[in-house]
């Protein structure tokens, strides 16, 4: 059992490919609210994270609160999520430098920020 698991694992890596520069990129943000946020402020900032869509490079974005889980292996401790689709990383690094992004960061997300962690793929 143990030689077949090996097996898949390194199959399954030699079947991934690399990272290219130009592939599209998903890009995901987990955030964590400070304590004293309220779920109607959870909201409103759901709410406006949808403004990130006007930014013209952003070819797709999902916000959202997470599903309850009682599965050990899915962490739902987090307040919402962000995913974003960009047709390559040149567009992410737009979407990073762009006013509305910066604003949002700094005017809507901040004041409430507990933690937040990022995955790019």
């Amino acid at each position: 059992m143990k030689t077949l698991l090996l097996a898949v694992m390194i199959a399954l890596g030699i079947a991934v490919p690399a990272y290219s520069a130009d592939q599209s990129i998903t890009h995901v943000v987990i955030v964590w609210v400070k304590e004293d946020v309220s779920e109607q402020q959870i909201s409103d900032i759901i709410d406006k994270t949808k403004a990130l869509s006007e930014i013209e490079v952003v070819r797709a974005l999902k916000v959202g609160a997470p599903v309850p889980s009682d599965r050990k292996t899915v962490d739902d401790s987090f307040s919402f999520a962000i995913s974003l689709e960009f047709k390559s990383s040149a567009d992410m690094q737009k979407y990073v430098e762009h006013e509305i992004h910066q604003a949002y960061v700094k005017e809507v997300l901040a004041p409430a920020l507990k933690k937040y962690v990022v995955y790019d793929f």
